[in-house]
């Protein structure tokens, strides 16, 4: 490599993470055609094969197919994994987000130690893209415009609701200084704080209901789930919010299109083993066809590495499989629902429409038995379902009724009459049992508790979506269980062999739970390869700039590899 030991632009690149994982490891140098001949390895498919077409796996195939040859493996008929756009609506007029939906933090910034993160990976690409989305409340920090109304349904008074809001901020702090296995849950039980609910009798329950709609939205977990010390443990971005209106799944697609142009991505293509070791992989897909790589960078997610679908040989190091154990399986489900009218605006939220409705039904009433509705017992379609509604399901045996808390108005961000209705955590797992008809009645059921008298029988349409029963996905997203901690994702980050490193929002310590998160752990993952790859210098073949070597000759030995560098890799 020459007399110059200065690391490459590359190597320098901070880390996901200063977090330590439960082991280190690094991935074997690459090795060149003849070295690879001489291994005893199969034909190489491609330098690097990349499982799963979601963000995480997409960013990497985007860095590594600069320097290295790759191949996407994806299950699905389509890209994006977790992000899923789909026509919704009246002439399809919208565009519902079925998954990920919101840009968290817009603007670039200085961190708490003077160091600026650079601009958000996902607002840069959205700018390129020209991808339409809308601010996410007044702009000030505050968050949505939200509305509250207490578990019966009622709407709180305005003075209850800032109360509320000031309890929630007292929790949270509390939080802070709970013990690494505390729950949540057990912060509301706390002397210091039910001192603050002092006076007010129903304080707990709204603050419990609160929590559990805000918290449940955004990680899929119940508060006694939810790590006290580390469940909001993630660096964030300065800036508003933003909300996708214009099709999330334009982001992954502009990813995959030099991918497929070029026939790198195999769709409908489901792996079934990766055998991995000292020098390379065999990828094993379930139409039995048999790929070899020098790496392989997995991008599956926490459900389906846990599900065991795909046979790992070797298994995962044991603090990597503890640490799949330890991180919590998050579950969020949508409905999104047309209406004639955008009956919930009957008043505004301060200086604009209400963007989100927040029922705070306490945690107990997630399956109250008390509560039930009618109709067949079933789920729908493994991944969403939809259909245009006349009204409840058909008579039958009872079923509980799953609690939901969170409505998003999209007709404050596009004037469509459109609800978006969240069931999060176990409200979430209910509707497994249920139909989709079944599902729109409880949804409906919870509305007209808070409109009894504007609230319609049924929507004029719906989408529902079932990440749960998608047999790629078996969930929605990680979040810190009781017990866990950022060494677990710093562990799953690292490599699990010389030729085997994981990928995604999991293994994000930095940004878990986020599609930021995964997009920069797919890159972080990349980077590693290529940090293996620049071990020997890559020569032979010239690029167009500056007669730089960049890829070896066929059968050339290292011998005959004597670059002085390698080239700085662009970093977008």
């Amino acid at each position: 490599m020459g007399d110059d030991d200065s690391p490459l632009a590359y190597l320098s690149r901070q880390r996901n993470s200063t977090v330590q994982p439960a082991f280190q490891a690094e991935l074997h140098p690459y090795m060149l055609p003849a070295e690879v001949s001489a291994s005893g390895m199969p034909p190489l498919a491609a330098d690097v094969i990349v499982v799963g077409a979601g963000v995480a796996g997409l960013a990497a195939a985007s860095v590594l197919s600069r320097n290295l040859s790759v191949l996407v493996l994806e299950a699905r008929n389509r890209v994006g994994g977790r992000i899923h756009s789909v026509p919704f609506g009246l002439g399809a007029s919208t565009t519902a987000e079925l998954g990920a939906q919101f840009i968290w933090g817009s603007d670039s910034g200085m961190d708490a130690t003077g160091a600026s993160p650079g601009p958000h990976p996902l607002t840069a690409e959205a700018n390129r893209l020209a991808l339409q989305r809308v601010m996410v409340g007044p702009g000030d920090g505050s968050g949505a415009r939200r509305r509250r109304f207490a578990g019966d349904g009622a709407s709180l008074p305005a003075r209850t609701q800032r109360s509320v809001q000031r309890w929630m901020a007292d929790a949270e702090a509390l939080a802070g200084g709970a013990g690494a296995n505390d729950s949540l849950a057990a912060v509301l039980s706390m002397p210091a704080l039910l001192a603050r609910l002092v006076g007010t009798p129903d304080a707990p329950a709204l603050l419990a209901g609160a929590l559990t709609a805000e918290d449940g939205a955004q990680y899929g977990a119940e508060l006694s789930q939810l790590s006290a010390l580390y469940y909001d443990n993630q660096t964030t971005f300065p800036g508003p919010d933003n909300i996708v209106i214009g099709g999330f799944a334009r982001l992954p697609g502009a990813y995959a299109t030099p991918l497929l142009t070029s026939a790198r991505l195999r769709l409908g293509t489901p792996v079934v083993a990766i055998r991995h070791g000292d020098s390379g992989a065999v990828v094993t897909t379930a139409g039995g066809a048999q790929l070899a790589a020098q790496y392989v960078v997995c991008t599956l997610p926490l459900g389906v590495l846990r599900g065991g679908a795909v046979q790992l040989d070797p298994p995962l190091p044991d603090q990597a499989q503890a640490a799949l154990g330890a991180l919590g399986l998050g579950r969020v489900e949508k409905l999104w629902m047309e209406f004639d009218q955008p009956f919930w605006e009957d008043q505004d939220c301060g200086d604009g429409p209400c963007e989100q409705l927040d029922l705070l039904v306490p945690p107990s009433s997630n399956n109250a038995s008390s509560s039930t509705i009618s109709g067949s017992s079933g789920g729908g379609n493994t991944s969403s379902s939809s259909n245009s509604s006349s009204g409840s399901g058909s008579s039958g045996s009872g079923l509980p009724q799953p609690a939901w808390r969170r409505f998003i108005s999209m007709a404050a961000y596009t004037r469509r009459p459109v609800l978006v209705a969240l069931a999060a955590g176990e409200a979430a797992v209910a509707l497994d049992a249920l139909t989709d008809a079944q599902v729109v009645t409880s949804a409906m059921a919870a509305l007209r508790s808070m409109f009894p008298t504007a609230a319609p029988v049924a929507p004029r349409s719906y989408l529902l979506s079932r990440w749960g029963q998608d047999p790629w996905a078996l969930g929605s997203l990680s979040y810190y269980a009781v017990g866990a901690s950022p060494r677990d994702r710093a562990t799953l980050a690292e490599p699990q062999s010389s030729s085997l490193i994981l990928a995604g929002e999991a293994a994000s310590v930095q940004y878990p739970s986020t599609v930021h998160g995964a997009l920069l752990s797919g890159r972080d993952a990349a980077y590693r390869v290529l940090d293996a790859a620049a071990e020997l210098p890559l020569c032979g073949s010239v690029s167009g700039v500056g007669g730089v070597c960049v890829a070896p000759p066929a059968g050339a030995a290292a011998a005959q590899c004597e670059c002085d560098d390698m080239p700085p890799l662009p970093l977008d």
